[in-house]
């Protein structure tokens, strides 16, 4: 899912479909939800005349195919952090739109990587470690809860379990989404062992190196400056000077 508010967020989006597009070489669609952020996310993405754009106004049953494609919701509902929203956001009902019309559109898996998590791997490093019908990242330092800014599902095990009917969009957005969606999963969500985290502004760049010693898979909620480090340690030196730039 997708929500711009200004340069930064756009620039972020462009570093997230340049880093899955280089570090994937098996055949994947791209989806991306828009819940009528201020920026247009076409803005910032590459092959922007080759997105298939869907139009709605609230959830709905939407199947897709092809390469690329962008949902625009017509509406914004606002954030829980963000907005205070406590029912029915919209990060929840994007999210969920998205999964809904993976499982609509038949496909096999889906991966929900969120546009400010940079992962420094392919993905099949993720899929030949999985031994459960799910997976996402460590337990978040606060260890409420793991990382779901990278989460990989089984889309007929999510359809199976009923998982977007209980996590219910619609409703509270308390206890946290991620919290929420761990306790509908149980067992049945693997913990992967990359090495990252959610750094929250924690670590400056010159320091990145040695907190990860033995190297660093994936970053998220860290500055500028040290998400652009992060960039140059994957060999991705260009992208670096254009999210900090």
């Amino acid at each position: 899912m997708s929500y711009l508010k200004n340069e930064t967020d756009g620039r972020l989006l462009r570093i997230w479909q340049e880093m899955i597009e280089a570090q994937n070489k098996f055949p994947f669609d791209l989806l991306i939800v828009d819940s009528k952020a201020p920026l247009n996310p076409t803005n910032y993405l590459r092959w922007e005349d080759r997105w298939q754009v869907h139009m709605i106004d609230d959830f709905e049953q939407l199947l897709i195919s092809g390469p690329r494609n962008l949902i625009h919701f017509t509406n914004a509902l606002g954030h829980p952090f963000h907005d205070g929203v406590r029912e029915a956001s919209g990060s929840d009902r994007a999210l969920m739109m998205g999964f809904q019309t993976a499982i609509n559109s038949s496909y096999d898996r889906v991966v929900y990587l969120e546009m400010d998590l940079l992962f420094g791997r392919p993905l099949q490093d993720a899929f030949d470690l999985m031994t459960k019908p799910a997976a996402c990242l460590p337990l978040v330092s606060h260890g409420k809860f793991p990382e779901n800014g990278l989460f990989i599902a089984d889309c007929e095990h999510m359809q199976r379990i009923n998982f977007i009917e209980r996590y219910n969009w619609r409703g509270p957005c308390s206890p946290e989404g991620e919290l929420r969606q761990w306790r509908i999963y149980g067992d049945d969500v693997q913990l992967l062992p990359f090495k990252g985290g959610r750094d929250g502004g924690a670590t400056r760049p010159e320091e990145l190196s040695a907190k990860y010693p033995e190297g660093i898979d994936w970053i998220t909620h860290a500055t500028l400056e040290t998400m652009g480090e992060f960039l140059r340690m994957k060999g991705f030196p260009d992208l670096a000077g254009y999210l900090c730039s």
